[in-house]
């Protein structure tokens, strides 16, 4: 479907090196398939981990938590029950919002695929499958039928956040606009990295790349347009646009429009990324799927997960077959 765009850049003079230097690596990871550049990335996103500042107070907590484990801790003393036996607050649903399994198989510093031998290892591996058992915890704890019914609570323009009564949340940048719109003016919040295994914050990425069409007229005029609008466009792009820049000369300039967005910016350099695979949007469904499985006691995490990974790796090598 595309043409392999390095072959391109580089009759223009634009090199491996040049382009490492000047991209996140995420961004630009996102964009190779089989040792091959596909793409330039122009645009991206960041999840981070919201919370309500009043609510951590009231339990005598001036940060948030840093870990998983401390995060677990937190969210069982805000969490507190109202009337007829439905929660008036909860601290924590792991997946609400953007709490996808790519948001937490990072968190727990797990391995989903192996590009030397080309086998997904999700379903073995320790931190994936420790993730997945970690979820079922609030599942078992909170009840899950209980915390999805909270998490599709809405009060009039507010969702359970906005509203108060969700104190933690992990969500993309584009919330900030509708916090700005719709809060209550004493609403107060703030943004941090995702709670990890470690202790170390985490965000995953993904954004909008240019690409060439296979069998484009005129490739090389092609790959030098989006190349500017990769680059010295992207500057002005960022400015006017207010999207995270993937161009690291464009972070300046756009910090200076928005100073609010440093705290997003600043995890960029350790972000990571869904793998670029064939696959992707499969393995994307598939591991919702898995989850939800597990969640709800229909499936054990070991048998959910190796269903999936047989799954997605059938789909895979039935496809790697024709490609060269």
């Amino acid at each position: 479907m595309l043409e392999p765009l390095d072959v391109y850049l580089k009759r223009l003079g634009i090199n491996d090196s040049e382009l490492v230097k000047n991209f996140y690596s995420f961004a630009l990871g996102e964009c190779y398939f089989n040792k091959k550049l596909y793409a330039l990335p122009f645009d991206t996103d960041v999840r981070v981990f919201f919370y309500n500042v009043k609510l951590l107070e009231s339990v005598g907590l001036k940060e948030p938590p840093k870990t998983i484990y401390e995060l677990i801790k937190v969210a069982e003393k805000l969490t507190k029950e109202g009337k007829k036996g439905r929660y008036d607050t909860v601290g924590f649903i792991p997946w609400y919002a953007q709490g996808w399994p790519y948001t937490w198989i990072f968190a727990f510093e797990g391995k989903v695929f192996d590009e030397k031998t080309g086998k997904f290892v999700f379903a073995t591996d320790p931190n994936v499958i420790e993730a997945y058992k970690w979820m079922k915890q609030w599942a078992d704890r909170f009840g899950y039928d209980a915390l999805n019914a909270f998490g599709s609570m809405q009060i009039g323009d507010l969702n359970p956040f906005t509203a108060g009564k969700l104190a933690m949340i992990v969500d993309g940048n584009w919330t900030i606009s509708g916090l700005r719109m719709f809060a209550p003016k004493d609403f107060k919040y703030a943004i941090t990295g995702i709670p990890t295994k470690s202790g170390k914050s985490v965000t995953w990425a993904g954004g909008w790349s240019l690409a060439i069409p296979k069998g484009a007229k005129r490739p090389l005029e092609a790959a030098k347009l989006a190349y500017y609008i990769a680059t010295k466009g992207q500057i002005q792009y960022a400015i006017d646009t207010l999207h995270i820049p993937t161009y690291k000369p464009a972070v300046s300039e756009f910090l200076k429009r928005d100073p609010s967005q440093k705290v997003f910016v600043d995890l960029l350099d350790n972000a990571y990324s869904r793998p670029p695979l064939p696959v992707g949007a499969l393995l994307w469904d598939k591991l919702v799927v898995a989850r939800d499985m597990v969640l709800s006691g229909k499936k054990t995490v070991e048998k959910a997960l190796m269903d999936v990974q047989n799954e997605v790796q059938a789909e895979y090598d039935k496809i790697m077959k024709n490609i060269k």
